[in-house]
Parts: C-alpha cells; structure tokens; sequence
C-alpha cells in the first residue's frame, strides 16, 4: 500500500510540474489582442540585405561579389569562363568605400530605386564573433542613417538557426539583439508597428526548436509545432527584453493546418522566391489574414540565376572559388528560375495591389550570388526599379494621377537557351517551368498617351496607355528602342548589350535596360553612364 502512495504522489507531483511548465510556456504566448494589432500604418518596400555583402572592406576584405578577379572571363577563373555573373557597377566604377560611406551609398540608392528600408540577413550564428562582425555592419547602417538624417527603415531578418540546442540558439541571438538595442535601440530608424512594437523578420524559421530535431522541412507535417516555434521566438524577445512582431516566413500556403497554425500564433505572414503556380493558394492566405486581423505581406523578387555553383554529385554548394576551379566545369551545376523575362516579377507585384498586402518583401538588395539584385549591377541595370516605381505607386496611391516618367525597358536572354556557350555550366531549374521558352525580347511601356513603337526597325504598331508588354522574337542586331507622338521620337535608345549566337560562358541572367538608364545612373553616380 505504502508503495502505490508513493507511485501516485509521484504521478501527481510529475502532473503538477508538467502543468506548471506548460503555464510557462503559455506565458510566452502573445495574445489575440496584440496579434490582432496592424503591422505598419504606412506601405513600404523593404528589401532583404545580405549583412556580409557591403560594398566596403571589412575586416581588410572585399566580399568575392564585389571582386571582379572572379567575374573576369581571363581572370581567376578563366576555366570556366568567369565563376562570378555580376559586376556592381561600385566595382566597376573603381569605388574605394568606408563602411560608413558604403552604408551611405546603399541606403541613398534603394531610396532612388523605390526600396524605403533593409532586413538584414542575421543567420543563426555558431559563435558571437560572427555575430560582433554582422553587428558592427548595422550599426554603420543606423550611426549613418541618424546622423545623416535619412529617412530609411531597417530591421533584422533571423535566418536558419541551426547551430546548438534551442536555448542556445535563443540565447545567442538574444545576446545579438541586445547589443545592437544598447546602441541604436531607441533610433527611429527601426521599422516599428504603430503600436511600438519592433518588427522582425524571419527565413525558414522552424529550426529553433528542438522538437523537429534539425529536420525545419518536416514543420508542415507536425503544424502542432508551430505553437512551440511562436514560444522561441517570443522567448527570444523576452531576453531581449523588447517586443516583437514576427513577419513569419510561411513555406507551403497549401497546407490549411498548417496556415491555420501559423495564424494563431503570428501576426504576419511573409513568402520568398516563388514563380506564379501558386497564385491561388497564396491569394487564399492573403484573404484568410485579412479575415482574421493578421497582416499579409508580399514578397517580390526579379530574377534567380546564381553565380553559386553546386556539386553535381551530391548537390552540395561550393563557397570556396579555388575549389570550384580545381573541380572544373563538368563536375558543377548552377541553378535558375523560369521568369518569363520579367512576367513573374511583374505578377507578383500585381499580387500586392490585388491583396492589398502591408508591405511589399524585396528579395532582394544584393544578393549577388543568386542574381536577385536590385542594387545597381551592369545587367540588371535599373528596369526592374522602373517597373517597381510603376506598381507601387498604384499599391500606395490607388488611381491618383502618376508622376512617373514615360518610359521604355527591354528585358532579354544574353543567347537562345539552345545554343551551348564556348564554358558550359549545367544549369539546373529549380522553379518554374523547365520548359518555358525565354527565347524572346519583351518591352515594357508605361505611358500618358499612346504613342508608336519600333524595336530594331520593326513597326509594332501602337502601344496603349498605361503599362504595356510587346514581345518580339530575339534578333541578334543592336536592340534599338524608338516610341514616336505627333510625328516625334520622344524615346530613343540602343541597348548596349546585344543577343549573341556564341557566348563565352554559361550566363542565364535577365538583361534590362531601359530609356530611364541615363537618369538613374546621374542620380547615383554623378555621371550619365558607365
């Protein structure tokens, strides 16, 4: 009898102890009330930073994408025709930047092109030294923004924890965080909700629990987790002793158990690169935010064509260039997103008017490596920024007048997807369409008035008002570009780039290039061109 006392006063004792952890954990759980709250009173572009790829030395070194030895055809890398597919026309104009001065440049130039703030890419660290270097990065960024008065919002972006237990992956962050709180924590260049509330990103988030044990993929098979991810967070928070709203990063908007989990436990909902075969499912989500208080963000990205280089045999990335070199062409892949020239990027802009969305998701600034860029690069050049201008204007305005320019952009392959260059790289779709034809130059109008369009001396007749997309076939003269009014040319420009028949090296980038080049270049430069 004695025994079975002691049995059920310990059964007891263990329920009552898992209760009152459980009440702990519940405490770390924000309330209807708070989550109901908005995110933003004001619609921004906010724009993924990649924190190491400033366009400054530090710590005496250049990050390799601001280092043109590897975009060089005869440089480096000449093996494989030039490992690197970008060159930031900072480079290239021979820019010797601080990192004070370099945080000046990039924030004064996203603000030309249309972004109004950063999330900066704050990984889960494995040691806090990496985090002191990252902070000291952001710090430059908000000691700037103060004393030069620019009107820019920022914030971080926790990335991928994935080193440690999950009280170490919060306590470390926590420690991140408040750093940067001692310095720079009452700057009214943080992006805030309107209640006072610091807003948060995050990119595949899940892995701070340990529940999952490392696998973050298998999340939406276990939506129940999604309570216990929110806690972490929250938990994170609390050390560091701020509030935060969570833009959560949501993977698989077709999974209704798992959105609905998410939705309980966040206040806003954010998605990364994804082509347009999901339009459905994420207008579903969108709708579902709005029904139940919670905000829907849209992310928008213009190209995906990655200058990093992956093992063929077991998939694995290679940071390291000498490697690559050594391994040679045959035994690397690279990886590519079906866009349809500038289709997806237009749509998903369109989804952000459509979903009356809080805050339109840049993704990103300059993540050179993956050619999603928006910072100023010699192919992307600034047609992506026009049509940025161009839809969110009507995302923030509505139908009041534009005062944008009337303007031209070309967008185009550097060669027809069927012709092998001289260094051949396997490319590898990882989204959209394997078979989508990209073989074709599309210009995109945003005009007052109809007027003429002629490309390479073909008559395309007579292109409307508004924005407007004519496709043509690809030609492998110069891409010549005139809209005529009243018997004027009132747009007037040659693509310096041409279509090729034998291209050097593997190089799948969308090229633009747009009759507002001239003018956004003087803008940021102080010179017409490059």
């Amino acid at each position: 009898m004695f025994r079975y006392q002691i049995v059920i006063i310990l059964f007891f004792s263990v329920s009552l102890l898992n209760a009152q952890d459980s009440r702990k954990q519940n405490d770390f759980l924000v309330p209807d009330s708070i989550l109901d709250l908005p995110l933003t009173d004001k619609k921004l572009v906010i724009a993924h930073y990649m924190t190491n790829i400033v366009p400054a030395k530090i710590d005496d070194k250049i990050s390799s994408s601001y280092d043109l030895t590897w975009f060089d055809p005869n440089g480096a890398s000449k093996t494989l025709g030039g490992v690197s597919q970008t060159a930031p026309y900072t480079s290239l104009l021979k820019q010797d930047l601080s990192l004070e001065q370099a945080a000046e440049f990039e924030m004064q130039t996203a603000l030309k092109l249309g972004v109004d703030g950063f999330h900066f890419f704050y990984p889960g660290f494995k040691n806090d030294a990496a985090m002191k270097k990252y902070n000291a990065i952001i710090k430059a960024f908000f000691k700037v923004a103060e004393q030069k008065s620019i009107d820019f919002k920022m914030t971080l972006c926790l990335c991928n924890p994935k080193h440690g237990v999950e009280k170490e992956k919060i306590s470390r962050w926590a420690r991140g965080v408040k750093d940067l709180m001692k310095s720079y924590g009452q700057s009214d260049n943080w992006l805030k909700t309107p209640d006072g509330r610091y807003v948060f990103y995050t990119w595949v988030a899940d892995g701070i629990i340990d529940d999952l044990k490392g696998k973050h993929w298998e999340v939406h098979l276990q939506p129940e987790y999604i309570k216990n991810v929110a806690i972490a967070y929250n938990k994170l928070a609390a050390e560091a002793d701020i509030e935060i709203a969570y833009n959560y990063h949501l993977r698989w908007p077709e999974k209704k158990e798992f959105v609905d989990n998410v939705l309980q436990y966040f206040p806003a909902v954010c998605g990364w690169t994804s082509v347009l075969e999901k339009e459905a499912e994420w207008k579903a989500v969108a709708t579902k935010c709005h029904l139940e208080n919670r905000d829907y963000t849209q992310t928008v990205y213009p190209d995906f064509y990655t200058s990093k280089v992956y093992r063929k045999t077991n998939k694995q990335l290679i940071l390291n260039n000498a490697e690559i070199v050594k391994l040679g062409a045959d035994k690397v892949c690279k990886h590519v997103h079906k866009m349809g020239l500038s289709e997806v990027f237009r749509g998903l802009n369109q989804w952000a008017i459509d979903t009356d969305a809080s805050l339109i998701n840049f993704t990103t600034w300059n993540d050179f490596p993956e050619g999603q860029h928006l910072a100023p690069e010699f192919t992307h050049n600034f047609g992506f920024s026009v049509l940025l201008h161009y839809y969110k204007q009507i995302w923030q305005c509505g139908d009041k007048p534009f005062d944008l320019e009337e303007s031209a952009t070309v967008f185009y392959k550097k060669y027809p997807e069927s012709t092998e260059p001289k260094y051949n790289i396997e490319c590898k779709v990882t989204r959209g369409d394997s078979k989508l034809n990209e073989d074709y130059i599309e210009v995109v109008t945003i005009l007052d008035r109809p007027a003429q369009l002629i490309v390479g001396g073909n008559h395309l007749g007579i292109i409307q008002k508004g924005l407007q997309v004519t496709k043509l076939p690809m030609f492998f003269e110069a891409i010549h570009v005139k809209l005529i009014r009243d018997g004027k040319a009132f747009i007037n420009f040659t693509s310096p780039v041409n279509i090729t028949k034998t291209p050097h090296r593997t190089d799948r980038l969308t090229y633009s290039y747009s009759s507002e080049y001239n003018a956004y270049f003087k803008s940021i430069f102080g010179v017409d061109s490059y």
